[in-house]
This record gives structure tokens, C-alpha cells and sequence, in this order.
């Protein structure tokens, strides 16, 4: 656990050293004389579409709705799966086992399995491919059950 907080530290370091860069990267940019007012007006306007698109994802963050990751499909799928079946061996969070010290470690990953289990079904559903199989499913239900 320790290990994923000492993660996540160094995650939000490197997305504000990121944002360093970009920001003094744009600033840069924009203060080159050669470059002509409809690219300023275009940098300026992305440049504001960043801050909501921040701004956005700390609303989101602080209530409590997690932005799907950028995964491909497929992995996101298989993840999905094997993390399904990995918390379907383990039965629950409230698992019991006659060693402590097991059952201990059996609900510490179960818990790590949920954040996983959240993390890639987010992703997976928020893919084109997985709407596009849950359009193609509706589809054909309601072609196998038209009347008549």
C-alpha cells in the first residue's frame, strides 16, 4: 500500500512537471514576434480549453468520479476479465481465513483488485469499440425480438 501511495506521489509530480513545461513552453511560443496572430489566437485558445479541461477533472475528481485512463481496449478487456475472476476466487472483502495474517493479505489485494477492477472497466467502457459492441448487441436483441 505503501508502495502505491509512494506511486501516486510520484504520478502527481510528473503531471505538474508536465504542466510546468507545457506552460512555459507556451509561454515561449508565444512570445516569438514571428509567429502570426491567428496561430497566437489558436494557442491561446487551447491554451484556455487546458485550464477547463483541469478544471473539469478536479470537479469530477472531488466528486468522487474517476477519469477513465487512456487503455486500449483489448488490455482493458482482459484486465476486466482476469480481475473478475481473480476477486471471484477470493469471494469477497470480508473474507475469512483461519490464518490472520492470510486473510489479512487476501483483503488488502481484494481491495487493490476493486481500484484495478474500477480503473479498467472505466476505461474499457468508455472505449469506442465497447460502445459500439453494446450498440451492435441492442441491435440485434431488438431484430431477434421484433414483432412480427
Amino acid at each position: 500500500k505503501e508502495d502505491d501511495e509512494k506511486k501516486g506521489g510520484r504520478r502527481n509530480m510528473m503531471k505538474a512537471d508536465k504542466k510546468d513545461a507545457r506552460n512555459k513552453s507556451m509561454a515561449i511560443i508565444m512570445s516569438d514576434p514571428n509567429i502570426d496572430p491567428k496561430t497566437q489566437r489558436v494557442l491561446r485558445e487551447l491554451e484556455e480549453f487546458q485550464r477547463k479541461q483541469e478544471k473539469l477533472e478536479r470537479q469530477l475528481n472531488a466528486a468522487g468520479i474517476k477519469i477513465a485512463e487512456d487503455i486500449p481496449y483489448e488490455e482493458a478487456k482482459a484486465r476486466v476479465n482476469l480481475t473478475a475472476k481473480r476477486m471471484g476466487e477470493i469471494g469477497s472483502s470480508d473474507v475469512v481465513h483461519p490464518d490472520k495474517d492470510e486473510q489479512k493479505r487476501l483483503r488488502d489485494e481484494y481491495f487493490m483488485l476493486e481500484q484495478d477492477m474500477e480503473k479498467y472497466s472505466t476505461a474499457m467502457m468508455a472505449s469506442d469499440e465497447y460502445i459500439q459492441e453494446q450498440k451492435d448487441a441492442e441491435t440485434k436483441w431488438e431484430n431477434d425480438h421484433e414483432a412480427g
